[in-house]
């Protein structure tokens, strides 16, 4: 088992402990992706318009052109896990919203869902349908032999992402408070991002899954 999944834990704890989660939460149906989309506006935290941001008034949606076009998130960071897998524990994405980001996510072109082959289950990986092996080891994920996994989605439980980008602009999402490097990476161009806390935060965090698609497909 990949280190990522099995620092600090054993792998037997890892995948029961996992099961035991996504059984449950399918049997009461109210962590589905599908559910938590259909939850509506309701879920979302909405928080006053401070910090820079580009691109007109109306959504306030960043722009992120260029690397100075990135504003800064506010607040503190989110606590995430000092051992076993790399996890966010606090400031997670409500339902509705998290069910928002792995719709958003699924819904871009030429994207597909899969298994990951190096995080816990119940994280959805992001494949792309037409470009099964990475053109470089630095845009994915997973090891060389698996396929390319420029992204993956955490769990309703936890919320953040792990997504690849070039290293200058990895370091610049991680200074600007979106993220943090992962924990277990192979590369510098592997870090997380913290899930959105509201619909200004879920435009972000949607730009930087595309440039990490992008990123894949050189």
């Amino acid at each position: 088992m990949h280190p990522r999944t099995s620092a600090g834990m054993g792998s037997g704890a890892i995948h029961h402990h996992c099961a035991v989660l996504c059984d449950n939460s399918h049997q009461s149906g109210s962590f589905s992706a599908l559910t938590a989309a259909k939850a509506g506006s309701n879920g979302f935290h909405t928080r006053p318009s401070h910090g820079v941001w580009l691109g007109g008034t109306t959504g306030r949606k960043p722009r992120l052109a260029s690397m100075s076009d990135l504003p800064v998130r506010l607040g503190v960071r989110p606590k995430t896990s000092a051992s076993g897998p790399h996890r966010q524990k606090s400031q997670q994405s409500p339902p509705s919203l998290w069910g928002r980001t792995v719709s958003a996510v699924l819904s871009l072109p030429d994207v597909v869902e899969g298994h990951s082959a190096v995080s816990p289950a119940g994280t959805r990986a992001v494949f792309l349908e037409d470009q099964l092996v990475p053109r470089s080891h630095v845009t994915s994920l997973a090891p060389p032999s698996e396929r390319l996994e420029p992204v993956h989605i955490h769990s309703v439980f936890d919320t953040s992402l792990h997504l690849c980008l070039p290293v200058e602009r990895a370091r610049e999402v991680c200074a600007q408070g979106w993220g943090e490097p992962h924990k277990y990476a192979d590369h510098e161009t592997e870090i997380m991002v913290y899930g959105p806390r509201d619909r200004e935060e879920l435009a972000t965090v949607i730009d930087l899954v595309k440039e990490s698609i992008a990123f894949a497909r050189g």
